[in-house]
Formats: C-alpha cells, structure tokens, sequence
C-alpha cells in the first residue's frame, strides 16, 4: 500500500512532481524537497482528524462524496479547480490559513524555498493528495460481495450510502455516518455495532487506512515531530473533534 508521497509520485501519470516543477517554476530537486516537507504536515492534519469515530466517518464521507480523482489524474484539472477544491480541503484538515501559513513558514526553513510558494504549492497538493487517496482507499471495491480490501469494502458503501445512514435513522449518534461506520466495523471485525461503538479502543484513521496516512519519506526526526506538534496544537486549540 502506497504512502502518501508515493500517492503524489505516481499522480498524473508519474508527471506530478514534473508538473509541479513546471507550475511552481522549480527545479526536480527543489519540488521533492518540498514536498518531503510538507507531506509529513498532511500526515499529521489525517491522523489528527481521524482519530476518532466521528472524525473517521466524516473524512470517509468527504472522501466518497467528492470528484477528487480528477485532479489526480489531470494536471489541468489540478492547476485551475484543484486550487479551489484543495483551499476546501486545507480548510477541513488544518481549520484556518494561519495553519497553512505556519506549516509554508516551517517547510520553508526547512528546504530554503520561499514561504510564498509553498503556500501557493498547499492547495494544489492537498487536491492532489485527496484524490490520490480515493483511487487507493477504492481500487479493488467491487459490487458483488467483498473485495477483500477492508478499506475498499467499507468505502464503497460510503459511496453507496448504504444502511440508512443519510437519514440517520434508528436514533443513532446524530452523526449518521459515524452511525454508518460503526455498523460496518461491528460487522467487518465480527462483532456487535454496539460492541464496536463502545470499544476501549475504537479504530483512529491510521489503523484503517495504514501506510496511506504516513509521510512516507524519511526526513530528520525532529522536522517530523515539530510539524507533527504544529498540527496538533493547533486543532486541539480548536478543540475540533474530526
């Protein structure tokens, strides 16, 4: 399973970065460097997101609700609507433009790339990242039975907004798709929704999405845990619960 800088080498038919580059007027070398720097701040806004039942299922339902592969798939696509698309997304996963500022002020002194266009670089990768991650989380889903791929399963019937879970019915949660997720994790890993809403230890984002949730390229340790704490201090400060 692909991380989440793999996700980006291979988006647009392994013409990402080389897209990016040209966009951005960077060099090859300049573009990996920032993206090795900002993916691990994408790591962190997922993990931090997800790390609850509410936060999982609100993630998984703008994941399947969305276009997202588009501008994966398409640089064009990527360059004029996925900066739109990808402000939406920076907006959910950091909560303000401060966030996305303080993580452009610590990757620029990180690579000696200009704060201005990492900034500019956010909204295009977030895009890109979000669509990279619908095509992963859905290859194998398949209509007639399981897939075999946990993700791939529970996704496509997020997709399919199965069990009632629009309507939030049966006097859930009040988050119906958090309703919707925990019906499927009882019945994926054997056992009640009840049992599987009261676990001690419910399942956080990176238990179910694995390697797509990590940075994915090895960077200094104390760069990592310093935008890791960034993140997380700033949306615990918003006391955000997704």
């Amino acid at each position: 399973m692909m991380t989440l800088f793999d996700i980006i080498e291979q988006a647009q038919n392994g013409a990402a970065k080389t897209n990016l580059a040209s966009q951005f007027g960077l060099s090859q070398a300049q573009t990996e460097k920032a993206l090795e720097a900002l993916m691990p701040a994408f790591s962190a806004s997922l993990k931090q997101n997800t790390r609850n039942m509410d936060g999982l299922a609100s993630f998984m339902n703008a994941l399947s609700s969305g276009n997202h592969a588009q501008y994966y798939e398409d640089a064009m696509a990527a360059f004029t609507g996925g900066r739109d698309e990808g402000n939406a997304i920076l907006g959910h996963m950091f909560g303000s433009k401060e966030v996305s500022r303080a993580v452009a002020a610590q990757a620029a002194q990180a690579t000696g790339l200009g704060q201005d266009i990492l900034k500019q670089m956010l909204p295009v990768i977030a895009s890109m990242v979000m669509g990279g991650l619908f095509k992963q989380s859905t290859s194998g889903a398949s209509s007639a039975g399981g897939s075999g791929n946990i993700v791939a399963d529970m996704m496509e019937q997020f997709m399919r907004g199965s069990m009632g879970a629009a309507e939030g019915s049966r006097g859930g949660s009040g988050n119906p798709w958090a309703d919707m997720l925990t019906d499927m994790m009882g019945g994926m890993l054997g056992g009640s929704s009840s049992q599987a809403s009261s676990s001690a230890n419910p399942p956080r984002g990176e238990d179910v999405f694995g390697p797509m949730f990590d940075a994915g390229r090895e960077i200094q340790d104390g760069y990592s845990r310093g935008m890791d704490r960034l993140i997380a201090g700033y949306l615990k400060g918003m006391d955000r619960s997704a």
